[in-house]
């Protein structure tokens, strides 16, 4: 125990030491006796996987600082340390003190793991859109099928198309998709759509189909791959790239003047191209300059990027 502790001194005596060769602001070279003493600690330190990401966050940090030969907003230290963790403002404003007699150390730590924790745990359970449609096809699949379609068994059905998620899981997404559970003569639940969300289908395919094409399918616009995995959805293998040549080179050329093109929400149908992207904070200078131009905003070359960045808005 004796041992540990001596251990836990010295991490934070060191860090400790690069917290305080930052705040001289002297000139570049306590950047580099910085990353010296960063690399010692990886070395000295059995650390947990979070804590040597931080590390290495960090440590690109000051590398990013050294070459570029300017120090990034050393007269805001929360601003400096969100660049240099990745970690959120509002999660470091909860967990590192202001106090120069607080720990700042082991607050930041701290707020590390449990913004990795909570980060790992969303991503396992929360399912994108494209997973979502995986889930409702396969719920439509097996009632083609004519079968039963329970928890436990859409979860085994998803589980073949590597999606691997808890009951839990399956069972809020089934709810935020439209469907609910009714109970069978055996008193045994199942999943099936709600009655008004299949009214609302029904009205929607109708007015669709009142101006829809009497033509039927376009001739010369198929679309046909071979698929080169065994996964059992074929959106794995399509993207943005391929539908995009697809739509501009095969299927515009041969639509009628005057067409309406209606679309469903699959991932690569909803993308935006360099030219559509609108401006934010991580955008430079020039790059919002030529975004107001294109865009025919007048503008003052003087102003500061926040102000473009407000008429941007």
């Amino acid at each position: 125990m004796t041992d540990s502790n001596e251990r836990i001194n010295s991490y934070h005596n060191m860090i400790n030491n690069v917290l305080a060769k930052l705040k001289q602001k002297k000139n570049i070279n306590i950047t580099k006796k910085c990353l010296e003493q960063i690399k010692n600690l990886s070395n000295y330190l059995n650390f947990t996987t979070n804590t040597k990401e931080l590390l290495r966050k960090i440590y690109q940090f000051f590398v990013t600082e050294k070459e570029k030969n300017k120090p990034w907003a050393l007269q805001n230290p929360i601003k400096r340390l969100v660049k240099a963790t990745g970690i959120k403002p509002t999660t470091l404003q909860r967990y590192v003190h202001t106090d120069a007699s607080d720990d700042a150390v082991q607050d930041v730590v701290k707020a590390f793991h449990k913004a990795a924790v909570q980060k790992t745990v969303k991503k396992n359970q929360k399912l994108d859109d494209f997973d979502k449609g995986v889930v409702r096809r396969t719920i439509y699949d097996l009632h083609k099928k004519s079968q039963s379609v329970t928890m436990p068994s859409l979860q085994q059905a998803l589980k073949k198309k590597d999606i691997d998620i808890s009951i839990s899981t399956v069972s809020r997404t089934v709810r935020l998709l439209g469907f609910r559970f009714y109970k069978n003569a055996s008193s045994r639940r199942f999943v099936s759509e709600r009655e008004d969300i299949v009214l609302m289908r029904m009205t929607y395919l109708r007015k669709i189909h009142v101006g829809s094409s009497q033509q039927g399918l376009i001739p010369g616009c198929g679309l046909i791959f071979e698929s080169k995995t065994n996964s059992s959805d074929y959106h794995d293998e399509m993207n943005k790239e391929h539908f995009t040549e697809w739509f501009r080179d095969t299927l515009l050329p041969k639509l009628p003047p005057r067409s309406v093109i209606i679309m469903d929400n699959a991932p690569y149908h909803s993308h935006l191209d360099s030219d559509s992207r609108v401006p934010n904070t991580s955008s430079n200078k020039s790059e919002i300059s030529a975004w107001l131009e294109k865009s025919i905003v007048q503008y003052d070359k003087k102003m500061k990027k926040t102000e473009l960045l407000d008429l941007v808005k």
